[in-house]
């Protein structure tokens, strides 16, 4: 399976305090809600009015353990100076329920600027239950659009583009994919039983496949038994995701060694913001009780079935860039100091330092384009300052020769995955 270095999930779940005023959802007036704790604004207390203007209003629902929030920050703070008539504020979600406080709150905000070098200076509120219980949430990121005091819209932070501000600011209105969090879904209850998400009481075994589900999260797991298997779950993935799983014993290699040859549009990659809810799936798996080697066999026939692809492995020459000792390669000193390495998509300076060249190529093959296969035949370790894009093999190439190393595009015959059509 391949080695993740980077985690990036989309959505989180958060639990939802009781609620102690009615939500608010699409064309509800706001109520001008007290606001006593707040981090980046001149006065210690304010009123949502304070914030309010003719233009447009984000709030930003997020906690410190969402790293998919926390990414967002840099784009947001962007956004907000970009557009004069746009004030985000940054509200902590549920701050008592994930123990967020002002100390937390502002160490998150300092680690953003030292990895990024992006001083937040958006409004932050915290601890405000009025708040959480007008825009209760299980999934963070969550963005509530207010404009003439008014709730247009409540969406994902991937929906917050140029195009969506520019036409609401301009009152044109706003085509974009509606949040919506199911509070009463369970994940250990298959879907559509006993109302979690639907109906089904009667079934017993089943292979499920469905479109984009809105308000289940994305996640994906197995279901066992007294050790023994009895399904699995992919809830709101891609098409991509769900074949290297069922193909996990081929798909052994990493992304830029895999070759997709079919036709089937769900395996396009696009910056949409609103490609996922077209193309992901929820598959859904019951079985008796079964072993690994079981699952992965009902999973490939299903992906046949359903899709039409297939996996298999070939070998075949191809482009790569081979690293290899320059002529002037010293060894670097032995050292017991502790290897570290930071390829963080938003980090200004991505480095990996004291680790095995192995170990290096492996984990920057998981951001090139191009294999990068190790010919150096060398157990040393290695200590390189990378480009902020991983992908310019320009910048890489400049990295490794600081280190005594020389990486040539050449061509190489080696083992791939291919997907392909049936």
């Amino acid at each position: 399976m391949k080695t993740i270095y980077c985690l990036m999930i989309l959505l989180w779940p958060l639990v939802s305090p009781a609620q102690t005023v009615k939500a608010l959802d699409i064309g509800d007036e706001v109520p001008n809600v007290k606001i006593d704790s707040l981090i980046n604004y001149a006065a210690s207390s304010a009123h949502l009015s304070d914030f309010h203007s003719d233009g447009l209003l984000l709030l930003d629902f997020w906690s410190t353990w969402c790293g998919a929030c926390i990414r967002s920050f840099p784009k947001m703070d962007s956004l907000n100076k970009e557009y004069k008539g746009l004030q985000v504020i940054l509200v902590n979600a549920q701050s008592r329920t994930s123990n967020d406080n002002r100390p937390k709150i502002e160490n998150t905000l300092n680690r953003v600027n030292e990895r990024t070098g992006t001083q937040i200076s958006l409004p932050v509120v915290f601890d405000n239950r009025q708040l959480d219980s007008l825009f209760p949430v299980l999934y963070v990121p969550l963005v509530a659009w207010i404009q003439k005091n008014k709730v247009i819209a409540i969406t994902g932070s991937d929906q917050v583009t140029h195009a969506n501000i520019e036409k609401a600011l301009a009152g044109n209105g706003l085509d974009v994919h509606m949040k919506k969090d199911q509070f009463s879904f369970d994940y250990n209850v298959p879907l559509f039983v006993n109302g979690n998400a639907g109906s089904g009481k009667q079934m017993l075994f089943r292979s499920l496949v469905t479109g984009y589900i809105e308000g289940i999260g994305g996640s994906k797991g197995e279901r066992v038994d007294n050790g023994k298997i009895t399904g699995c779950y992919f809830l709101n993935q891609p098409l991509l995701d769900l074949v290297e799983e069922a193909y996990a014993d081929l798909n052994i290699y990493q992304a830029n060694r895999t070759i997709i040859e079919s036709t089937n549009e769900n395996f396009t990659n696009s910056d949409d913001p609103s490609f996922r809810y077209n193309h992901s799936f929820c598959y859904e798996l019951i079985i008796p009780p079964s072993s690994q080697k079981q699952l992965m066999s009902y999973m490939k026939e299903d992906v046949k079935r359903y899709f039409r692809v297939m996996v298999k492995n070939e070998r075949r020459k191809m482009k790569c860039w081979v690293l290899k000792k320059s002529a002037t390669y010293k060894a670097p000193p032995q050292t017991n100091q502790h290897g570290n390495l930071d390829l963080e998509a938003n980090s200004r300076k991505k480095y990996i330092s004291n680790k095995s060249v192995s170990f290096a190529v492996h984990a920057i093959n998981e951001y090139t384009p191009l294999p990068i296969i190790d010919e150096t035949n060398t157990k040393d370790h290695i200590s390189l300052d990378l480009p902020y894009n991983l992908s310019d093999l320009k910048g890489l190439k400049k990295a490794f020769a600081k280190a005594g190393f020389d990486l040539k595009e050449e061509e190489r015959e080696m083992e791939v995955t291919v997907i392909a059509d049936l």
